[in-house]
């Protein structure tokens, strides 16, 4: 990690606290709720943070407790030098809930318009934001996880969840610990210069 980081702290028994991922508006409230592997630090001049989060589901009729997952994956967030007056969130068809103060709106991209779904507080912001480059960006992003990613911009960042179904930086009881791992680690790391990299984070447009 420092090879990658040179500036920036690993915590394995550290995250993201549930008020700051409900915050975010990506996720909502769930029964249980634990986050750790917190990686703080710096790339391309962006100051960034992120972790695990898990969250479950409780159901019980009295007889029988469910306990079902319904988030696990990386959360991410990414410090922007421009604060935005209105939040916005892109979120995936399958995640639709109705949102206080937001409202859904519609860009001329019909392909980004099918892969994720846009509610936002100010029209002319949003699509300040949301420039072709900038969908484009998404796009690929939206096709490298397949479908499985969220994106918020509220005051002054970015938030990113990815529901992967993965522990990152877990390593499972008698699996041989070789090359291959760390390979592993260096791709998962790797991940969060492409974010700022793709989506250009530090370009003029957030300045």
């Amino acid at each position: 990690m420092k090879k990658i980081f040179p500036d920036s702290s690993y915590y394995y028994d550290r995250g993201f606290s549930e008020e700051e991922v409900i915050a975010s508006g990506l996720r909502k409230k769930c029964s249980r709720y634990h986050s750790k592997d917190l990686i703080e630090g710096k790339s391309e001049g962006i100051n960034f943070k992120c972790s695990d989060v898990l969250q479950k589901e409780v159901h019980s009729n009295g007889k029988t407790t469910t306990v079902v997952t319904v988030f696990q994956g990386r959360f991410y967030e990414f410090d922007f030098p421009k604060k935005f007056k209105h939040n916005l969130l892109l979120l995936q068809s399958m995640h639709f809930r109705p949102f206080s103060c937001f409202h859904k709106i519609k860009t001329e991209n019909i392909e980004f318009n099918s892969k994720l779904k846009i509610y936002a507080r100010d029209d002319e912001e949003a699509f300040y934001i949301l420039t072709p480059q900038m969908m484009e960006r998404l796009l690929y992003m939206d096709d490298k996880y397949l479908d499985k990613i969220s994106f918020s911009f509220i005051d002054e960042k970015l938030y990113i969840a990815i529901d992967s179904r993965k522990d990152y930086f877990d390593i499972k009881p008698f699996k041989q610990v070789d090359s291959s791992i760390l390979t592993e680690y260096q791709t998962e790391l790797n991940d969060i210069k492409e974010f700022i990299n793709v989506l250009q984070l530090d370009e003029t447009l957030f300045k």
